[in-house]
């Protein structure tokens, strides 16, 4: 947990808790793709789950150990992973590593480093048609502040337009960026609702030498009260 700001760790029961263990800030500035990707797209395309491509594709016998587990924690309705990882490789080109297993979640990161700035996403799923939890970051040991709220603003105001059935991206994307422009200090996190689905924004959190804004999009609350959320 950094400072009031939390993000996905996996646990054996098969429930997301904020832990910050395994997470993309926390792993953002030690490896990865670094290169030069300019953004034109301002929102998130959909794209239809094709069979065919790599991405999503799983090893058996972690499938066969995924149908072990009881999953409390609803899908993000109408994702699919393919959507998450080929807006952020085409757009912003973050490549994402191997897909990982762990307690019947399957989880792809990604990150890139650009003028001492890190831009990363982890994206947590069942299967390739029903994702859990996306949490998008902006890490920096080197960048001002000024510079580290432009870049989030920029580049988390994107990650909120997330396409899903009953998504309003001019809202979420209004939402996150106006947060990030008017940031007071005063609360950790920020909170917002569009459809069923939950915005957790952590605007700017110091961890150590480390300044991180992070905005998680789930299905569930996430274990904060259900008047977080406006």
């Amino acid at each position: 947990m950094r400072n009031g700001l939390s993000v996905m760790g996996v646990f054996a029961i098969a429930t997301l808790s904020l832990s910050g263990c395994g997470t993309t800030a926390s792993q953002a500035m030690t490896n990865g793709h670094t290169g030069t990707q300019e953004n034109t797209d301002s929102t998130m395309k959909v794209y239809p789950y094709n069979r065919s491509l790599s991405v999503g594709k799983t090893n058996p016998k972690d499938d066969v150990k995924a149908k072990q587990f009881i999953f409390t924690q609803p899908d993000i309705p109408g994702l699919n992973v393919q959507t998450v990882v080929l807006n952020m490789q085409n757009t912003w080109g973050i490549k994402p590593g191997n897909a990982s297993f762990q307690a019947g979640w399957y989880t792809y990161k990604g990150y890139r480093v650009e003028n001492g700035i890190s831009d990363g996403y982890t994206v947590n799923w069942r299967s390739p048609q029903k994702v859990t939890v996306v949490d998008f970051s902006v890490v920096t040991t080197k960048a001002t502040p000024s510079e580290q709220k432009a870049e989030a603003i920029k580049y988390l105001g994107y990650a909120a337009t997330l396409p899903y059935t009953g998504a309003n991206p001019a809202n979420a994307k209004q939402w996150v960026q106006n947060e990030l422009q008017t940031y007071d200090g005063k609360q950790t996190t920020v909170g917002h609702k569009i459809g069923n689905v939950y915005f957790t924004l952590g605007p700017y959190v110091k961890s150590g030498n480390q300044l991180i804004s992070e905005l998680t999009i789930s299905a569930s609350t996430m274990g904060k009260p259900s008047n977080f959320f406006k």
